[in-house]
């Protein structure tokens, strides 16, 4: 059974959960874009990672956007730029290596659209985490 989800707040695209699937994303199959803050979220990594790999950066495009889809939600641009700052060392080795730079640029184009970094370490931590068990 499939069902829209979600509607990005820039073009209005609906994200569509096809078989409990979220495309080829691994976000629909842990249940996160089942909650409003699970589509956040998903919406923030992916621009947060588009306009961090986009050559040239378009910084103030970048935090508007970010900004917008968050709507003043402070706490996840915090959760996701935490999470994506842990994620690369996560991974260790030269994978982690190689990933870091463009991690720290996503992290750091969240921080920049407003992260509340109460909690940013926690963030870090659980980042580390998933990682970790990812590779297993």
């Amino acid at each position: 059974m499939s069902r829209i989800v979600g509607v990005s707040p820039r073009g209005g695209e609906a994200f569509l959960v096809v078989g409990g699937t979220y495309g080829s994303g691994m976000a629909g199959r842990r249940g996160k874009l089942d909650s409003p803050d699970g589509v956040i979220t998903a919406q923030l990594r992916g621009t947060a990672g588009r306009y961090a790999s986009g050559q040239p950066l378009d910084v103030d495009a970048a935090v508007e956007e970010l900004r917008e889809i968050a709507g003043g939600r402070a706490d996840l641009l915090g959760e996701v730029a935490g999470r994506t700052l842990g994620f690369g060392p996560g991974v260790g080795g030269q994978v982690g290596a190689d990933m870091w730079p463009n991690k720290a640029l996503e992290a750091a184009l969240l921080i920049a659209a407003g992260a509340d970094l109460t909690r940013l370490t926690y963030w870090v931590e659980v980042g580390q985490e998933r990682a970790t068990r990812m590779i297993r």
